[in-house]
């Protein structure tokens, strides 16, 4: 976590990592505490998270997403990321069931 490239927004009731690549970010994980959920903190990190890849000078970032995470995917459609990809069976689930990961990406304008 001490590299200059990565990016923690939160605390431990939410939080979100990145990693910074030339002009370019990947959003690695995004976590809110289950009991705290549906309160908007997911909201807030990634959106501060944002912010401070613009201030980065950051032009796109870059996540992926379970195929079957709809709260999440809502989540980033909302915020404006759109699919580019998916990789077939990339998750696999406690009871032995793959899915796959829909990579998606927004452009961010740079301030």
């Amino acid at each position: 976590m001490a590299d200059a490239h990565v990016i923690l927004c939160g605390d431990t009731s939410a939080m979100v990592i990145a990693r910074i690549a030339l002009d370019e970010a990947e959003i690695l994980t995004l976590a809110t505490d289950p009991d705290l959920r549906r309160q908007g903190l997911a909201r807030t990190v990634l959106q501060s998270c944002e912010d401070r890849l613009r201030a980065r000078h950051v032009q796109s970032v870059f996540l992926e997403v379970a195929a079957d995470n709809m709260a999440a995917q809502a989540l980033y459609k909302g915020f404006g990321y759109s699919l580019v990809g998916e990789r077939p069976n990339y998750y696999r689930r406690n009871d032995g069931t793959a899915v796959a990961a829909l990579v998606l990406r927004k452009a961010l304008v740079v301030i």
